[in-house]
């Protein structure tokens, strides 16, 4: 017979669990509806907005080297100006210090600046290098489940080309999965 006021760890880990889940989805839900009434608003003042949408999973195991994300890129022409979000939902598959650190692929001649995050996670973590020159974000922490709203403005030079989610673990570990999910997305804004 269970003791009254004693819980295992499996049943707070489940607890989180469905507390992140349930997090995740309001989140999420406030931004589909906050990007609803911006592309509403750049449709009035003749913006062009893209949403690109991440359809499966994606991981890596012990690699800190940038990949290219398979389904997060958009193409953009030469001289073109754009505001770039990116909503990563991520997490680690055991709750080590692998974290997250990512920054965007650009065409030659382009460049970018970093405008800011935002960090949602189960748990306290820290941001450790958001670099406004080189437009890296890293995050390392304890955390299971993380949300990354950050923003980038790209001004491309006189070659076209794809803008490309690049990430990587943070800190490499083995045999832990660093996951980017699924409904992940770049949200992109024509400026110029």
């Amino acid at each position: 017979m269970p003791e009254w006021g004693r819980v295992s760890q499996a049943e707070i880990d489940a607890a989180v669990a469905v507390e992140t889940t349930a997090r995740q989805a309001a989140i999420t839900a406030e931004e589909v509806a906050r990007d609803a009434a911006i592309a509403v608003h750049a449709a009035l003042f003749g913006l062009h907005t893209l949403v690109v949408r991440k359809a499966a999973d994606e991981f890596v195991t012990n690699s800190t080297v940038f990949q290219n994300d398979d389904e997060l890129l958009l193409a953009i022409a030469a001289n073109e100006v754009w505001l770039v979000r990116c909503h990563i939902l991520s997490y680690d598959d055991t709750n080590t210090n692998a974290g997250l650190k990512f920054q965007l692929s650009l065409p030659s001649g382009a460049s970018s600046k970093f405008i800011g995050i935002t960090l949602t996670g189960t748990t306290a973590g820290n941001v450790v290098n958001d670099n406004v020159a080189d437009g890296t974000v890293s995050y390392a922490g304890t955390t299971v489940s993380r949300i990354f709203d950050a923003s980038f403005i790209v001004i491309n030079g006189a070659t076209a080309g794809n803008v490309v989610l690049q990430w990587a673990q943070y800190s490499g570990q083995t045999p832990q999965k660093t996951y980017v999910k699924a409904n992940s997305c770049l949200i992109a804004t024509k400026l110029a």
